[in-house]
């Protein structure tokens, strides 16, 4: 079980964190006015192909828990 303390301490983290993004909204906000969705469609597109080529997709072969 938790300990006040941790308790205590994640709750500062988790409004801190908030106060934080609530803040930052506004900026957030106007930045992203400006862009367009075709531009959010051909950026999601491109960095898809990106990891889809350059991800380590090889299968691994775990250890056969069967064998002495």
């Amino acid at each position: 079980m938790l300990t006040p303390f941790v308790d205590l301490k994640t709750l500062k983290s988790s409004i801190m964190m908030f106060l934080a993004l609530m803040s930052l909204s506004p900026v957030l906000r106007t930045l992203t006015a400006a862009t367009s969705s075709d531009s959010i469609w051909a950026l999601a597109a491109i960095l898809f192909i990106i990891n889809a080529l350059l991800a380590d997709y090889t299968a691994t072969n775990p250890e056969d828990p069967h064998e002495g």
